[in-house]
């Protein structure tokens, strides 16, 4: 009688070419999952990096605001003896603008700190920073201290443009060969900026030219 040899029971595990493709296998979807992670990250890295320079831009054109909207027509000397404009801007002087403002709260009206409620401020680009400037004095002499703060950096240009009563739109600040409007009825300022590109902010200055809105369909 033919007897059959029994069969030894093969071992359970894997082969060594299915542990090499499980592993091909594994190393693929760990990359797949580690690229998706790190756009994820960069992403929000981005996003957090945006969210605070539009933090930092907003802190900006609030101080801007709160100058602009408490301009006045105050005239100063400057540190020559020289009578300058309550308002001016131009391209071509060491402070793009500067102008006088009221309502610069002194908690400290006696003793030492006696000043006026008005104040003169400036602003300016210098390596591409957005500088404010301000003065104790209105009326400088050549010793007059100044206050310098960088308010914004990665700024690369700075443009401004001015209202008129007319309802036209200027470069510079007093429109040449105009004398009746000491200040501009609203104020609009471009910020080029390293990070963001160019974002514009209008301010209007209340008691500049008078600026009459149109109604809607008119």
């Amino acid at each position: 009688m033919h007897q059959t040899t029994p069969t030894p029971n093969r071992n359970d595990g894997f082969t060594l070419l299915e542990l090499m493709v499980a592993l091909s296998i594994f190393a693929l979807v760990s990359a797949m999952a580690y690229g998706g992670l790190n756009n994820v990250m960069q992403a929000r890295d981005v996003v957090a990096k945006s969210s605070d320079r539009m933090v930092q831009l907003q802190k900006v054109f609030n101080i801007m605001s709160r100058d602009l909207e408490q301009a006045n027509a105050r005239s100063i000397r400057d540190s020559y003896g020289t009578s300058q404009p309550g308002f001016q801007a131009s391209a071509y002087g060491s402070n793009a603008l500067e102008f006088t403002r009221g309502g610069w709260n002194n908690p400290f009206p006696s003793g030492k700190r006696v000043r006026s409620y008005q104040q003169r401020v400036a602003y300016r680009l210098e390596d591409n920073k957005l500088i404010r400037v301000y003065w104790f004095d209105l009326d400088l002499d050549y010793d007059s201290p100044k206050y310098e703060t960088a308010v914004l950096t990665g700024v690369r240009d700075l443009e401004m443009r001015f209202l008129d009563k007319d309802k036209k739109w200027q470069t510079s600040w007093p429109p040449t060969g105009v004398e009746d409007q000491p200040l501009p009825g609203a104020v609009e300022i471009t910020l080029d900026l390293d990070t963001l590109g160019k974002v514009n902010r209008l301010f209007l200055v209340p008691t500049g030219a008078p600026i009459i809105l149109q109604k809607a369909g008119s």
